[in-house]
C-alpha cells in the first residue's frame, strides 16, 4: 500500500511539472491599461502558413492570457494587435493580417476583403530564447488614467 501511495505522488509531480514547463513556453499577454482589450495574434506556423487567431479579452490593469502554444511556430517573431471593446485600435503595426469580428483561425494573409475578412495591421513582437515569454500592452505616453500597481 505505500510503495502504491508513493508511486501515486511521484507519478503525479511529474505530471505537475510537466504541466508547468509546458506552459512556460507559451505566448502570454497581458493588458497594463486602464481598459478592457480585445486582441489577436499572427504568427508563421510550422507549416509556413501565416495564420492569425483571435480574439482574447483582456481585462483592464493586469489581465493576462495565454494567447499561443510555443510549439505552433518555430519563428521567435510573433504579432499583434490589441482594441478597446468598442473597436477602438490600441496597439497596431505595419504587418497585415486577415481578421474577423468574430472568434477565427484564419490561414493566409493575401485576398482578406475576397474571403469576407478584414484586413488589419499587427505589431511586431519577439520571443527570445527558451521559457515563458510576455508581452505587455502598456497605456499611452503622456497624461491619462493610470493602473494602480
Amino acid at each position: 500500500m505505500t510503495r502504491v501511495v508513493t508511486f501515486s505522488f511521484l507519478l503525479l509531480c511529474v505530471v505537475f511539472v510537466w504541466a508547468l514547463q509546458a506552459e512556460a513556453e507559451d505566448w502570454h499577454i497581458c493588458n497594463r491599461t486602464p481598459e478592457a482589450l480585445n486582441v489577436a495574434i499572427g504568427y508563421l506556423d510550422r507549416s509556413d502558413r501565416w495564420t492569425s487567431e483571435g480574439w482574447w479579452t483582456l481585462n483592464a490593469c493586469g489581465g493576462c492570457k495565454m494567447v499561443m502554444e510555443r510549439s505552433k511556430t518555430n519563428n521567435r517573431t510573433v504579432y499583434f494587435r490589441a482594441e478597446t471593446m468598442n473597436g477602438v485600435q490600441r496597439n497596431f503595426g505595419p504587418t497585415m493580417f486577415c481578421t474577423s469580428n468574430r472568434a477565427y483561425t484564419i490561414r493566409d494573409t493575401r485576398d482578406c476583403e475576397r474571403r469576407g475578412y478584414s484586413r488589419a495591421g499587427f505589431m511586431e513582437a519577439n520571443m527570445k530564447g527558451g521559457g515563458k515569454y510576455t508581452t505587455d500592452i502598456l497605456p499611452p505616453p503622456g497624461p491619462g488614467p493610470r493602473c494602480i500597481d
